[in-house]
């Protein structure tokens, strides 16, 4: 990569280093003169460190089920992260860190019919206390009342567990200001979880409608508004719509970073940075609806903040 940006600095870092005397030399064994750099091994016991962040991740998730329709564009997701490593001299480290991130898409679908209980209906016709007519005459069967309706709720969740075995290169000590690169691999356990529930339009309550059929009345809906037959499609049984479904798998996993970590004391640094991490391909769950999920990489972009102790 070019980062004709980034190499202009370095080069003025490295003249300003020549030009204030070999004060930082021991910091920078990239850029200080041969007879400068001083690469002091940590000794035994020390170079340790422990460290944790939190992120914001710009991710590109597969369809989490494919009932909810947007799911598949970029969303914002927060994850934390742990971590120990150790400090070999004053430009190489290693770590071992996991961390964790979630995401939640989720969609109401539009009303639709859904009798809240079979109710049988005679052959009269019906009216108010006017005399006006308000149902018209229709055969025996059950009340179709257009008025009765629900909405269909989707959730899914998508959480995704990442190990890495990570290696960094500190660029030099400005001042306190330590810029780093690095790069790590491992492997992300990804557990997606959709459901489905529905809810009354009315008053929001869960549907759970009892439809069992009454005896001498025939297995047949009519519109309690004009008295039509309508062709449902339903079975006269209880009615619990609710569904959930889950699946989990192991992916590899590797990542890219570079930022920069400033001393607030000697065992003390606040750490800013980016994180590209990568957990290759992965489906989700299929719709309720009979949809199929599409596969997408599951790639995320993240700025990450946060500390890093080190022992003495």
């Amino acid at each position: 990569m070019n980062f004709p940006g980034f190499r202009a600095l370095l080069c003025c870092a490295a003249l300003g280093v020549a030009a204030g005397g070999p004060a930082r030399a021991a910091d920078m064994p990239f850029f200080s003169p041969p007879e400068a750099a001083i690469d002091t091994e940590a000794e035994l016991g020390t170079g340790w460190y422990l460290r944790g962040d939190v992120g914001y991740s710009n991710i590109t998730s597969p369809q989490v089920i494919a009932d909810i329709i947007n799911s598949t564009a970029r969303s914002g997701s927060i994850s934390g992260s742990v971590g120990a490593g150790y400090q070999y001299n004053s430009w190489l480290r290693t770590e071992l860190a996991l961390d964790r991130s979630v995401i939640r898409p989720n969609a109401t679908g539009t009303p639709f019919w859904c009798p809240y209980t079979a109710r049988p209906l005679d052959t009269a016709a019906r009216y108010d206390s006017s005399g006006v007519e308000t149902a018209p005459s229709h055969p025996l069967g059950y009340a179709y009342d257009p008025n009765e309706t629900c909405q269909a709720r989707t959730t899914g969740n998508m959480s995704r567990i990442t190990g890495l075995f990570n290696a960094y290169v500190d660029l030099g000590n400005w001042f306190g200001l330590t810029p780093y690169v690095g790069a790590g691999v491992g492997a992300s356990y990804v557990r997606t979880s959709g459901g489905v529930n529905y809810y009354k339009t009315s008053d929001g309550s869960p549907y759970a409608a009892d439809l069992s059929p009454t005896s001498g009345y025939p297995l047949a809906w009519y519109n309690i508004q004009n008295g039509n037959r309508e062709n449902v499609n339903l079975p006269y049984a209880p009615q619990y719509w609710d569904r959930n479904l889950s699946k989990s798998s192991w992916k590899f996993a590797w990542a890219l970073f570079a930022g920069a970590s400033y001393d607030l004391s000697e065992n003390f640094k606040i750490d800013i940075g980016y994180r590209y991490l990568n957990s290759g391909k992965y489906t989700g769950l299929a719709g309720f609806s009979g949809a199929t999920p599409k596969s997408y990489d599951l790639i995320s972009h993240e700025v990450r903040v946060g500390v890093r102790v080190t022992t003495d």
